[in-house]
């Protein structure tokens, strides 16, 4: 089963998504991708980042679009993310092209 999903915070690590996922990740994809009108900030109160929707398009955060990902390290992942976090889509550029992909979006308490 393929799982892709982008990441924009501390999951671009390779060295702490292996620790995550609980294996290498030699057998994963990782693609450079931007979302558009969006700026990255630290969720108010809390440790962790968060997305902020703009207007403007020259507002870019740099992602990981990670793919190969299986049942057992969505799973992982999942529990990493904890309640913070809630599985969404968003629309991302990966070479030029618009795609719409999954992602953890910050739930806001």
């Amino acid at each position: 089963m393929n799982k892709k999903i982008i990441f924009f915070g501390t999951l671009r690590s390779k060295k702490i998504l292996k620790n995550v996922i609980g294996r290498e990740v030699t057998s994963l994809q990782f693609t450079k991708c931007f979302i558009q009108s969006v700026k990255l900030k630290n969720i108010k109160n809390e440790n962790y980042p968060g997305l902020y929707h703009t207007n403007n398009k020259s507002n870019i955060v740099e992602a990981v679009l990670v793919e190969n990902l299986n049942k057992n390290d969505l799973k992982r992942i999942k529990f990493f993310e904890s309640y913070e976090y809630v599985l969404d889509t968003i629309g991302v550029i990966i070479d030029g092209k618009k795609n719409i992909v999954n992602y953890f979006r910050p739930i806001i308490k």
